[in-house]
């Protein structure tokens, strides 16, 4: 990477997101690999916390791209979540 991309990159690697987190309101559904070593575990537990009606969901076998390590179990929890949130949708 060139100076401005590495820089760029430290930059959003470093945001503090936590003010960003608290305004969320609607459903969100967290994806993290087990064995994420970019982004750890440890913020994704921090980012539940912080968004209130949010679900994490811990994709085994996986890293920083869980839809690709474990596309099975990634696409298994994105159609629950989807039909939970169609069916909220319904009777709301």
């Amino acid at each position: 990477l060139d100076h401005t991309m590495k820089k760029t990159f430290i930059n959003i690697v470093n945001e503090d997101l936590k003010e960003y987190c608290l305004r969320i309101k609607t459903p969100t559904l967290l994806l993290w690999g087990e064995n994420d070593q970019e982004t750890k575990l440890k913020d994704g537990k921090l980012m539940n916390k912080l968004i209130k009606s949010s679900s994490l969901v811990v994709i085994k076998n996986a890293g920083h791209f869980p839809f690709i390590d474990n596309f099975y179990q990634y696409q298994l929890v994105l159609i629950s979540f989807y039909e939970y949130i169609m069916e909220e949708l319904l009777w709301d």
